[in-house]
């Protein structure tokens, strides 16, 4: 009976224990995540001597997503009377670099797009225009957000090398 006891315990430990663990490891590891980007007080010794520059970071409000400034030398916030430690001003720069890649690949695509429709309308209507052609076409094929994504992907080099380019 001991025997069987310890044998249900052992399987139990062996197919429980390391899912425990890994959950342990991420929760650790989200912490230190969180605490590393939050908001400090303010040190008065590391802040800037000089005017300081500022960049936006995105934050949530009632309103919705906003905007906040935040000094990129010293990490000062002044809506919050706080300092951005240097990852978050790093992951902040990051991420306004990456909102300026998606944004130049989004006017890309919709360029794109524009010049595809209009150049096939115009084959269209030297060809002859048909009400089963048209209704035929909008049937057939991706939605607007599919063929972005689709374009997005394939210009996700791209972005890679962007952003190994600046990160210094």
């Amino acid at each position: 009976m001991y025997t069987f006891f310890v044998l249900v315990v052992g399987i139990l430990i062996g197919f429980y224990g390391p899912v425990y663990l890994s959950n342990l490891f991420t929760y650790l590891q989200t912490r230190q995540l969180v605490k590393d980007s939050t908001p400090q007080n303010v040190d008065e010794s590391k802040l800037c001597k000089t005017p300081h520059s500022w960049i936006k970071a995105k934050t949530f409000t009632d309103k919705g997503i906003g905007s906040v400034d935040v000094c990129q030398v010293c990490g000062f916030i002044p809506s919050l009377d706080k300092m951005a430690t240097p990852d978050a001003i790093d992951s902040i720069e990051e991420s306004n670099r990456i909102d300026e890649i998606q944004g130049k690949i989004y006017r890309d695509f919709q360029t794109q797009e524009d010049n595809d429709i209009k150049k096939y309308f115009e084959e269209e209507i030297k060809n002859g225009v048909s009400f089963e052609k048209l209704a035929h076409v909008h049937a057939a094929g991706l939605t607007f957000g599919a063929r972005f994504s689709n374009y997005r992907a394939s210009r996700a080099e791209e972005v890679q090398k962007a952003l190994s380019r600046s990160n210094a």
